[in-house]
């Protein structure tokens, strides 16, 4: 979701999408049928790999993101980038990512290796799982901490929650419930993902599946194509939203000035992702 970050460690910023002008289109007609799709249980069974996103605020385009998965021995690695930009007539923020996550086949988490920076600041985090425990060393502008975790299950990250869906199958009106690593609060959390399937003629981008995934206080909402792939994402009640696009079209608005408004909400967003835990 698609969507991180974000809270989310840029699935709420980056990773959550929402396409307010594409929703002007129809999604719904009382002529289609369910057809569940079978879980795939495996990252190597996937028959998606990578995905560019344009992410919008408010009708702006403000940023993108992308992800790729890449064998890695038996595992897999799960590299991701985004950037966001809003500008005000006297300021401009702007932040970056990129992750990088190492994954079993069943998309548990095994290490994590993200940097985030905004405005010549950086945050860099690293997480590894040792037994019944995940590492976390987290260093912001030269201090360091370093945090323990006790693991219960099977965990992931959050870079995985667009993910689970078509790892675990979609099917209308089922519901599945996982804990993933919280990295904005430095904890876990549990994520809860209902299944509904759009009738009649798909959406946008081949949308046929609609995600709702709650994640701690956040709500995210999300569509699917047939294969199981995150389309459209939309969080921030419909404000923040992210669409399916081509490398090209995602990137096309670094190449020209972004639109001069809203650069307050960014700056609480982000000043609240990168202040230091106490």
């Amino acid at each position: 979701m698609i969507r991180t970050l974000q809270g989310l460690f840029l699935f709420c910023i980056l990773t959550m999408f929402s396409a307010s002008c594409v929703f002007r289109s129809s999604v719904e007609n009382k002529l289609g049928q369910a057809v569940p799709l079978t879980a795939y249980g495996s990252l190597e069974k996937f028959p998606f790999r990578e995905a560019w996103y344009g992410m919008y605020f408010h009708d702006d385009k403000v940023g993108y993101s992308h992800f790729k998965i890449d064998p890695d021995g038996r595992n897999f690695t799960i590299t991701s980038d985004s950037f966001m930009r809003l500008a005000a007539p006297k300021r401009t923020d702007e932040i970056e990512m990129k992750e990088k996550v190492l994954v079993r086949p069943d998309i548990t988490m095994i290490s994590f290796d993200s940097v985030v920076h905004m405005n010549g600041k950086e945050m860099k985090m690293i997480g590894r799982s040792e037994g019944d425990q995940l590492l976390v060393d987290i260093r912001v502008d030269g201090n360091t901490m370093n945090r323990r975790y006790l693991l219960d299950g099977k965990v992931f990250h959050a870079s995985a929650i667009s993910l689970m869906p078509a790892l675990n199958g979609l099917k209308d009106g089922e519901s599945h419930s996982f804990k993933v690593f919280n990295a904005e609060k430095q904890g876990m959390q549990n994520v809860d993902q209902e299944m509904f399937f759009v009738k009649g003629t798909p959406g946008p981008s081949g949308a046929v599946w609609k995600v709702k995934n709650k994640y701690g206080s956040s709500l995210v909402y999300s569509w699917l194509d047939d294969k199981g792939l995150a389309v459209i994402e939309k969080a921030l009640t419909g404000a923040l939203i992210t669409l399916l696009e081509d490398e090209s079209t995602a990137k096309d608005f670094l190449e020209r000035k972004a639109p001069g408004k809203r650069a307050q909400i960014f700056g609480i967003i982000a000043n609240r992702l990168l202040s230091f835990p106490q």
